[in-house]
């Protein structure tokens, strides 16, 4: 995405006027760090299901709310498994969290709070 378009996000309606707004500059996790997110990742249980409507704008929502709340999250992709990959970065991209790890239909989710 160019700088200079404008973004709004399906989840909560908002319109970010350039790209930094809408995905500040983040530290991108050091492999260690995925590594040890993952293991904590382990014992947690789904708390969102995307079924047949997929990653709509009111199951990004949630996700978001999840990860406001949670920080550390997994999705579980009931349907649309072969579009995963896809919607796992919709998803991310939307909430702006990073993709930790897919695994089987799982995807686990993080977001530092604010």
């Amino acid at each position: 995405m160019l700088k200079t378009e404008h973004h709004i996000s399906t989840a909560t309606g908002k319109y970010f006027k350039d790209y930094a707004e809408w995905n500040p500059a983040k530290p991108m996790l050091t492999s260690k760090q995925k590594k040890q997110l993952k293991a904590e990742a382990q014992g947690l249980k789904s708390l969102i299901q995307i079924g047949r409507n997929g990653a709509t704008p009111a199951a990004i929502a949630n996700i978001d709310r999840a990860l406001e709340e949670h920080q550390l999250i997994k999705v579980k992709f009931n349907d649309h498994k072969s579009q995963k990959a896809e919607l796992s970065q919709l998803i991310a991209s939307e909430t702006r969290s990073t993709i930790i790890d897919i695994i089987g239909n799982t995807l686990i989710l993080h977001r530092e709070k604010p």
